[in-house]
């Protein structure tokens, strides 16, 4: 008998001015299939080992999806106070200040105007934290929700995750408990707010022209502005590098600075000129136009919310600055689309997540980039054009591998549109849902818990997703409660 030989193939690749070997990409796990409702968020990742540096283009019915994709991830474009306890794109917000990110991954939102502090959990849903919407300083030694906030534009943490808020008077602290205090009232509109590794907090002070460190002692010191060899002219954040360097972005000049650990004052953006212009060069001889504030990411590039050119701009290593989101329209539009095509209403605030994706408050919402060329691709609030095929394909100096294709289904729960009463007393209802999917109808004449729901029809929606039912028997009955669901 003859014994088959079973042979492994081995793809590796020789780089050029070099004597290494790299292997191809190698798949762990796929993306998976899976169904979601109109409106949640949708998360597919792919696992992959392989020698670097590895790339990752994600693809929708074949075709490549931008790498720089943009959603809403909280708020809607009415203004407004509304939606704690319920997805956070439903919810209404009130010119959100600086976006920032807690040790658990929820994202911290200071609701300036709503006189609140927000939080987006990882599921998505928003409460308030910190805030009972009155704008006055009052409540230390009390829950921060009854405590009274006025205007709170940022928020930091410490190592023990204590919460730091600036408002336009005070910095306050809520600790793990949720007690609220006030840590300083020294300072003037405390707009930007930034903690170092040793608990030192970094406060940018609007309307003082200054920054500020207060150490944990208490001790506040200027090491920006007037009484120090920098000078600011209206400093609206700050953040730090990993090596102790301070960004400041000095909006009111138009520039981005830095002050480094030896105290050396340089500008790093901004050629002072208020306006746009310089991607693709030095962004020292670029124009800013009212620059916000300020994140890094992991690889040490710098990002500015260049306010009132409705964009966001990326400063690299060596100092090229390009533009990354914003087509320079003043609304928020262009969600699935490239963040560069899309509208962006002053972005205020910018943070970047643990899987790298970017975060940007605008007038009334916060907007997601989720970078396609990640791992992990996030789509939030998605609709009925988000359902289909996808797959990523990974590549690396050693090769290129694709995934196995996700079937992503988009259902939209059914919901009453119209409801009739015949001249015969039956009743006609109108629905709306997911386009051809069956549907139940149930009817209750008491909503006492527990409520007992009787099936009564079962349906199927046009393409359209729409249908309708009539009940016969709520002729003789004077009170009918109906729901629709997808068994």
């Amino acid at each position: 008998m003859k014994r088959r030989t079973l042979k492994l193939m081995v793809v590796v690749a020789l780089v050029p001015g070099t004597s290494s070997l790299q292997a191809q990409p190698i798949i762990t796990s796929q993306p998976a299939s899976q169904t979601v409702l109109a409106g949640n968020t949708l998360i597919l990742s792919v696992g992959v080992v392989g020698g670097g540096p590895l790339r990752f283009q994600w693809q929708f019915n074949g075709t490549n999806l931008p790498n720089n994709l943009i959603s809403t991830a909280a708020g809607q474009s009415s203004v407004g106070f509304s939606g704690d306890g319920g997805p956070a794109t439903n919810a209404s917000l009130q010119l959100p200040g600086r976006v920032q990110f807690d040790r658990g991954g929820n994202l911290l939102i200071p609701d300036t105007v709503n006189n609140r502090v927000r939080k987006v959990d990882t599921n998505g849903f928003i409460t308030t934290v910190a805030g009972n919407g009155t704008a006055a300083d009052s409540g230390d030694g009390g829950a921060a929700t009854n405590a009274s906030l006025n205007f709170p534009n940022d928020v930091a943490w410490d190592a023990a995750g204590n919460m730091y808020i600036g408002d336009f008077q005070h910095v306050r602290k809520v600790n793990t408990n949720g007690v609220i205090a006030t840590v300083t009232s020294a300072v003037w509109n405390a707009s930007g707010l930034s903690m170092d590794g040793s608990g030192r907090l970094y406060i940018a002070q609007y309307q003082n022209a200054i920054v500020s460190r207060l150490d944990p002692g208490g001790a506040l010191t200027t090491v920006a502005g007037p009484g120090s060899p920098a000078f600011l002219k209206n400093p609206s954040d700050v953040c730090l590098d990993a090596t102790g360097n301070l960004y400041i972005t000095d909006s009111g000049s138009h520039r981005v600075r830095k002050v480094d650990t030896h105290g050396i004052f340089t500008t790093v953006a901004g050629n002072g000129q208020p306006g746009y212009s310089g991607d693709g060069s030095p962004a020292t001889n670029a124009s800013l136009y009212f620059p916000q504030a300020l994140t890094m990411d992991a690889q040490g590039n710098l990002f500015i919310a260049d306010s009132y050119n409705h964009r966001v701009r990326e400063v690299d290593t060596n100092g090229i600055i390009t533009t990354v989101a914003g087509n320079g329209a003043s609304q928020d539009t262009g969600d699935g689309g490239a963040a560069t095509a899309a509208g962006m209403s002053y972005p205020w605030g910018i943070a970047f997540n643990s899987a790298g994706n970017l975060f940007v408050s605008t007038d009334h919402q916060v907007r997601e980039i989720g970078w396609a060329g990640s791992p992990t691709l996030t789509l939030r609030n998605v609709s009925l054009s988000n359902g289909g095929a996808y797959g990523v394909i990974i590549t690396s100096s050693g090769g290129s591998v694709t995934s196995l294709v996700a079937t992503v289904t988009v259902q939209v729960p059914p919901t009453i549109t119209g409801f009739v009463r015949q001249p015969n007393g039956a009743a006609a209802l109108a629905f709306t849902g997911t386009p051809n999917s069956t549907n139940r109808i149930w009817v209750t004449s008491d909503l006492t818990p527990p409520v007992a729901w009787l099936p009564i029809s079962t349906n199927v929606a046009g393409a359209d997703g729409r249908w309708q039912c009539t009940d016969f028997n709520s002729v003789n009955c004077s009170t009918r409660f109906y729901r629709a669901s997808m068994p």
